[in-house]
């Protein structure tokens, strides 16, 4: 646990030394100010699963395999669905807030921007994944791979970073993760869990494609306010809660009400449109 922890420090640190070498001090500012919301929601979205960690421990190692299969289903579902809502809204406003805060030409670009976001959803991912392996006492494993991903983030954005500029690093550590933890981990999942990769890549893939074809929609209302509206804060804040309240609506009737139903408040049931248990 305490290897795995390291190596992700050092993958999420090591994009800013690499900057600062191969681009230069100045896009190191650039790139901060446009990854922060990214990192923050990256730091948001992983106590999802940490909170949950001693329920998983005890579910793993005292309950059927059937049981466990189930509440990973449900773990992997809730943090698939809440990184694609945090990577929309955030690719929504990002960019408006930073013209907001500090100026345009602190942001550097909708292609980092995206490539940070899909970074976060992805790490998000893997980590949900990898409690189940720590709360079966498997994470040796994992935390060797970790640390073999951070030497192959290294070398991969320091050759990248050379050839095509600020995208080329963040490119470099999505692909050393995608060589590594993120195939790796669900093999693990298989190897001691008996958990099928059918039920990672649905429980994955199946709300992305339906929140991104939301997102998608409300990503052109707000790119058309923009230009037809008066740009101010007044705006940025009343369309930065329309669309949070309408994909937030949108997630959760179409794939959490069902699966998260049964553990809504009696009193609240009603409001979230909540079908009662007969």
């Amino acid at each position: 646990m305490f290897l795995h922890g390291l190596a992700t420090q050092i993958i999420l640190n090591t994009d800013r030394l690499v900057i600062g070498k191969v681009v230069s001090l100045a896009a190191v500012t650039v790139f901060s100010i446009t990854v922060r919301i990214p990192e923050v929601g990256l730091s948001l979205l992983s106590r999802v699963t940490e909170n949950a960690t001693p329920a998983v421990m005890e579910i793993v190692t005292h309950e059927s395999s059937d049981r466990a299969r189930e509440q990973y289903r449900r773990v992997l579902l809730l943090t698939s669905t809440l990184g694609a809502l945090a990577f929309w809204l955030i690719l929504c406003f990002n960019q408006w807030f930073i013209t907001l805060w500090v100026g345009p030409s602190f942001f550097a670009s909708n292609l980092v921007l995206s490539l940070a976001l899909v970074l976060m959803v992805q790490q998000t991912i893997v980590r949900s994944m990898s409690f189940f392996l720590y709360a079966k006492g498997n994470s040796r494993q994992l935390s060797l791979m970790s640390l073999f991903e951070a030497g192959l983030n290294i070398a991969l954005s320091v050759f990248l970073g050379q050839q095509i500029g600020l995208p080329g690093v963040l490119v470099g550590t999505l692909i050393a993760s995608s060589l590594t933890s993120s195939w790796y981990t669900p093999y693990l999942l298989k190897k001691y869990l008996a958990i099928p990769l059918r039920d990672s890549w649905s429980s994955i893939l199946v709300p992305a494609a339906g929140i991104s074809v939301a997102g998608g929609v409300v990503y052109m209302l707000v790119q058309w306010a923009q230009v037809v509206l008066p740009n101010t804060v007044l705006l940025f804040g009343l369309l930065g809660c329309l669309a949070g309240v309408l994909l937030a609506a949108f997630t959760w009737l179409v794939f959490l009400r069902r699966p998260f139903g049964p553990y809504v408040p009696a009193r609240l049931q009603r409001i979230l449109l909540v079908v009662p248990l007969s």
